[in-house]
């Protein structure tokens, strides 16, 4: 690249101008580069380089005025502004771990509310059941309720302490399908024995046997009334 004659006269001025310039300026004006090293503040045009060219830039701009502008004060300004938004980053990255949080809660509320919609599913058709067994015998609440038992294969000995043997009985089973009677009494099929039973009623017991071989009485419920004397 060549200089043109004017341009090369200007920088050859200022070259011999600058000494003059430096004489009424201390060292404190200057940012605090060592000395003979490069210092990025005097690179003019962010070459990476202080050459001619930077001595040029200056001395084309030589004696002109405007607004200064404190460089240190601007990348303070900066640095501020930067940590500015790494604080603001750690917010949101607090308010996402709080919101997720939240939603696991929420999570835990819904799974709650459904169980408690099959606990009330369950006691609905617990209810409707009582009705219908009310509507069927006309007894009224029954005396005894065992309510839903797991029934055990073999022998299951209820007490009902209702101090008679003069009772009705009504005896259902549950599985995973429905509530039934399915094979009630006890039914053989070839050598093996399904359902379920009531026997051994006392005054103050009752027992129910689940059959060997049975799949279909996983639950009980026993339900007793005093059988009113004439």
């Amino acid at each position: 690249m060549k200089l043109k004659p004017l341009t090369l006269t200007i920088a050859l001025g200022t070259i011999i101008l600058i000494p003059s310039i430096l004489v009424g300026i201390t060292m404190s004006d200057f940012p605090p580069d060592p000395d003979g090293e490069y210092s990025p503040w005097v690179d003019l045009n962010d070459d990476g380089i202080i050459d001619i060219f930077d001595v040029v830039w200056l001395a084309s701009r030589y004696s002109t005025t405007g607004i200064p502008v404190n460089k240190t004060a601007f990348l303070y300004n900066v640095s501020d502004t930067f940590n500015l938004l790494l604080s603001m980053i750690d917010d949101m990255n607090t308010t996402i771990v709080n919101m997720g949080t939240t939603i696991n809660h929420l999570n835990t509320t819904v799974n709650y509310l459904n169980n408690t919609c099959i606990l009330l599913n369950n006691t609905v058709t617990y209810l409707n059941e009582t009705v219908t067994y009310l509507s069927s015998t006309g007894l009224g609440s029954p005396d005894y309720d065992s309510g839903w038992l797991n029934l055990t294969r073999g022998e299951n000995v209820l007490s009902h302490n209702l101090g008679t043997t003069e009772l009705l009985v009504y005896l259902l089973g549950r599985n995973s399908s429905d509530t039934h009677q399915l094979n009630y009494g006890g039914t053989l099929y070839g050598t093996l024995w399904y359902g379920a039973r009531f026997h051994e009623l006392t005054s103050t017991n009752i027992t129910i046997t689940r059959m060997a071989s049975d799949r279909e009485w996983p639950e009980a419920r026993v339900q007793i009334w005093k059988i009113p004397q004439p």
